[in-house]
């Protein structure tokens, strides 16, 4: 869910995964940038994205605002339309309001910050509230979202639900693991593992000063993944004299990123901002313990799965304490990883997916009398 064009990450797997369980319930049209489909239950309507983060939501919600628009106009009916965030909600506002079609958002970040779009912060929570307060209902992703969407706009009780992203114990097959990944790992210090996109929020620099504070100790960290941190990190390893320390690996899929959780003997992620961080949980569940930071339902997570390590925002100093406590204390003990499965098992895709249909149908149903 990474390419030169398309700046992705959660929301794709999550609609992704979704629509793979719910395509045999309903017919989906999705308007999104530079994607197909092959699925004859899953038509696509493909369009270019302008710029870089603001400017890709901004252009994809432009698009579809006048490919819904007149698709509808010209006889296409559609049941309900489900926004991915409120920008693009709007279309679905508009719909309602012409032709009566019901809409859901589904709200995957705390978008009307200044972390996440600048200046235009309050532009954006007018777009917000008036997509929000007038869609016949929103799921949140994540726990602490839906308190914040709850506060910040006052909705009446069940006007949000929580539909966070689900996730299967996958399978792993090493045969099509890349050689040159394998020789990277083949080193006998402690391993530590950065999953994510290498942007301000996930906390890389914090990161990046911690292990300039432990650089004495015997340890490999690995950065997986992209973003505008990248140079600024190349500079750090250059600057810091760190090249036998941390290694960018650029964007990891398929057999080369279960190879490489299941390799390592730390993952850790010290974020500003997450929602539902499900990512935690692909690591606890083959034995790697996760440090992380308590922001979205990190703590949730934590408690449910007694696996994770909760450390401060913005402290290099008890992230250095946390590493080295866990180069101690090695991987996870057994209990503590059946308790992360059953966990999982709890949440699996197949279950988000029913409690999404019965959310669609349930809006329908109310839509169909009302006609």
């Amino acid at each position: 869910f990474s390419s030169g064009r398309v700046i992705s990450g959660g929301m794709e797997v999550y609609v992704t995964e979704i629509i793979s369980y719910l395509k045999k319930d309903f017919r989906f049209t999705v308007i999104a940038g530079y994607s197909h489909s092959d699925d004859e239950n899953v038509r696509v309507k493909s369009v270019p994205l302008i710029g870089e983060f603001a400017l890709q939501p901004i252009s994809l919600s432009f698009y579809s605002f006048f490919i819904a628009l007149w698709q509808v106009i010209r006889g296409t009916r559609y049941d309900l339309v489900n926004a991915q965030t409120p920008l693009s909600g709007f279309v679905g506002y508009v719909l309602k309001k012409m032709f009566g079609i019901p809409y859901i958002v589904t709200v995957h970040i705390f978008a009307a910050t200044p972390a996440h779009v600048g200046w235009a912060a309050k532009i954006y929570g007018h777009v917000e509230k008036l997509v929000l307060r007038n869609a016949d209902k929103v799921l949140s992703a994540g726990y602490e979202l839906k308190k914040y969407l709850d506060k910040r706009y006052n909705f009446k009780d069940g006007h949000v639900m929580v539909v966070h992203p689900g996730m299967d114990v996958v399978g792993f097959d090493e045969t099509n693991v890349s050689n040159d990944l394998r020789e990277k790992l083949k080193v006998d210090a402690y391993k530590i593992l950065f999953m994510g996109r290498l942007i301000e929020e996930n906390g890389v620099k914090d990161l990046l000063e911690a292990i300039r504070r432990m650089k004495s100790e015997d340890f490999k960290l690995y950065f997986a993944g992209n973003g505008n941190l990248e140079k600024q990190i190349s500079g750090f390893i250059e600057k810091e004299k760190l090249d036998d320390k941390v290694s960018l690996l650029g964007v990891i899929r398929g057999p080369d990123k279960q190879f490489l959780i299941r390799n390592v003997d730390l993952s850790i992620r010290t974020s500003y901002h997450e929602v539902f961080p499900v990512a935690y949980l692909e690591s606890v569940s083959v034995g790697v313990p996760v440090i992380a930071t308590p922001v979205g339902d990190t703590e949730y997570l934590a408690e449910r799965t007694a696996a994770i390590t909760v450390v401060p925002v913005n402290d290099p100093e008890k992230v250095v304490s946390a590493i080295k406590d866990h180069m101690r204390t090695g991987p996870l003990p057994e209990e503590s990883v059946l308790i992360a499965q059953s966990f999982i098992d709890s949440i699996s895709w197949e279950k988000q997916s029913l409690q999404t249909r019965e959310v669609f149908n349930v809006i329908m149903e109310v839509a169909d009398n009302k006609n």
